[in-house]
């Protein structure tokens, strides 16, 4: 009696802990059911991004700014151009790869017809005129960056002729540009942003990997190690220049005189809030701590998920791509409703390529995460507590 009992009693657990297990393994399916509508959205905004920086590309390769009614006049901003492929190539295609190697083979020729310092553009009548260099070092930071990433996924560097002499010629620009740990705009700007700093130290270490797998200078391990030193040195300045223990924030700048241009407050949302972000944003430092208490401030002080900032002309839509990093979906979200509400109504200035680039790039971001969770097991489901 006793024994049948105990049978009894261990069928029935057995029974529930199946009942139990199947009603698990329905959530679990349904919750990746919904990852997987959660990724196709992301996917149909990101293409719908990717499709506007293409119809945006000119015969000659070149990029512009924004969209104009006829195709026979625009701007060009190498910088902005360099960051819409960057997100292009986030989420790489055939196409979106051929338009990275045909902008890429424009850029590099312009920077070298320019000895590295590359300017922006006007396009009238299918012919450029050359307007004056703005920040050479973004803008070379950002050419590295780029450079890199399209090797990384799958492009052909020996198609981009002439890119080793580029990138040797950037070295040694951004070496000249070199004082104390930072990195000034120009020769005649001495200020060394933190935006621009992050931004190099990005291009330097892409360029020091680049180097050294793919050049066939005989010097490319020495060159790998300058931009090395360079992106060190860069590090550096970030903990002992920039940034200041007494606020809790980054200053803005340095100057010439190696004072610092400090932080003027939550207030200003352009340069000083977008500049806390960019050691982040670059991948100079991770997203916790201090890192993740500066994007909390912007956010406590400045509702930019929502719309335009008061004292700021763009979107400013590095801020998606910072939310995504931060793993804040409900401000990411709410941003690329507002965004794609805007664009709906037009893509006239000042929205531009640029923040479709960043915007590609926050749903890659985006994508990896919710990837990362459809993909784990039914067992790591089961331990994270649903």
């Amino acid at each position: 009696m006793k024994k049948a009992a105990i049978a009894v009693c261990t069928c029935l657990l057995l029974l529930l802990l199946f009942i139990g297990l199947r009603g698990a393994h329905d959530a679990y399916e349904r919750r990746r059911a919904e990852l997987e509508m959660q990724i196709a959205h992301y996917r149909a905004f990101s293409d719908a991004e990717a499709e506007y920086i293409l119809r945006n590309q000119l015969d000659c390769g070149a990029l512009l700014v924004y969209e104009t009614e006829k195709r026979d006049h625009g701007y060009i901003n190498p910088y902005f151009a360099c960051q819409a492929v960057i997100g292009l190539l986030s989420d790489p295609t055939e196409e979106r790869l051929k338009a990275a190697e045909r902008y890429l083979r424009w850029h590099t020729e312009m920077l070298l017809r320019q000895n590295g310092r590359i300017t922006d553009f006007d396009w009238e009548d299918g012919a450029l005129t050359e307007k004056e260099p703005d920040s050479v070092d973004a803008y070379a930071g950002k050419y590295l960056t780029l450079l890199a990433a399209y090797v990384r996924v799958g492009g052909d560097i020996g198609a981009i002729g002439g890119w080793d002499k580029a990138v040797s010629l950037l070295l040694g620009i951004l070496e000249d540009l070199s004082l104390g740990g930072c990195v000034f705009v120009d020769d005649g700007f001495r200020v060394a942003y933190l935006m621009d700093n992050a931004e190099v130290w990005q291009g330097c270490r892409a360029a020091a990997e680049l180097v050294r797998k793919h050049s066939g200078d005989r010097d490319a391990a020495r060159q790998a190690e300058r931009f090395d030193l360079l992106a060190d040195e860069i590090l550096g300045s970030v903990e002992t220049l920039f940034w200041d223990p007494d606020s809790f924030t980054y200053h803005v700048g340095i100057s010439k005189s190696m004072a610092p241009v400090p932080f003027q407050g939550y207030a200003s949302f352009y340069p000083d809030c977008i500049a806390q972000l960019y050691p982040a944003i670059a991948g100079l430092c991770g997203t916790e701590g201090r890192e993740r208490a500066l994007y909390g401030g912007i956010c406590r002080h400045h509702d930019w998920e929502k719309g335009p900032i008061e004292d700021s002309t763009f979107d400013w839509s590095v801020m998606a791509y910072a939310a995504a990093l931060f793993k804040d979906t409900r401000r990411l979200d709410s941003y690329l409703r507002y965004y794609a509400d805007k664009a709906g109504r037009s893509r006239s200035y000042p929205m531009h390529t640029a923040n479709a680039g960043w915007v590609m790039e926050a749903c890659s971001v985006e994508i990896g995460l919710l990837r990362e969770e459809r993909d784990r097991s039914f067992f790591r489901f089961l331990l994270s507590g649903h």
